[in-house]
């Protein structure tokens, strides 16, 4: 198998044009896309969309994307602690006033301060990654069995952390954070299945 093809790709035989949305199974998709035609880098934004282009992408949960990025940036080795995140996602100021100037601010912030209905353009397709095998199904119109092709779990990442999410602040960070995106993209906020 090709190795890891990491963010937006396009794909001129097809028509289509993978939008990378982080934490969000994007690098998964990226490589289990490599089984199919040629893909190339493509810096994407609203105004460069080539005409009869299809654009998709994957969302997530809004909880498991603010744990995934907490996990990411925990196994570098960060010193906050899950409450801070949660704060910082929400206020971006008190944390560039409380970082050395060792820590990579943009790719934190790209990872896990802009939530993912931030990255996606106009008309685009969107799959959540709780039912994966709708974009397998869809990608299937475009190379034949590509449903049968199973999409890699990359970048997992396994961390021993207690999140408390029966914390009451914990759960206003987090509905304040990604109300929106969960409005806009059809999740509901459920910190029932955490408990």
């Amino acid at each position: 198998m090709a190795t890891v093809i990491y963010k937006t790709k396009i794909n001129h035989e097809k028509k289509l044009i993978h939008n990378f949305t982080p934490k969000c199974g994007s690098s998964s998709i990226s490589l289990w896309l490599s089984n199919f035609g040629q893909w190339e880098n493509y810096n994407l934004n609203k105004n460069n969309i080539p005409n009869d282009y299809t654009v998709f992408s994957t969302v997530r949960n809004p909880i498991d994307w603010v744990i995934s990025g907490f996990k990411m940036w925990k196994k570098k080795g960060v010193w906050f602690q899950f409450t801070q995140h949660l704060e910082f996602i929400n206020n971006p100021y008190v944390f560039i006033n409380n970082i050395d100037n060792k820590f990579d601010y943009s790719d934190w912030w790209y990872h896990c301060g802009i939530t993912p209905d931030q990255h996606l353009v106009k008309n685009q397709k969107v799959f959540k990654i709780e039912n994966i095998d709708k974009l397998q199904e869809w990608f299937a119109e475009f190379y034949p069995a590509a449903d049968k092709v199973e999409i890699p779990k990359i970048n997992t990442t396994s961390l021993d952390y207690n999140f408390n999410l029966t914390d009451s602040h914990h759960q206003y960070l987090i509905n304040r954070k990604m109300y929106w995106y969960a409005k806009e993209i059809g999740y509901d906020i459920d910190f029932t299945a955490y408990l």
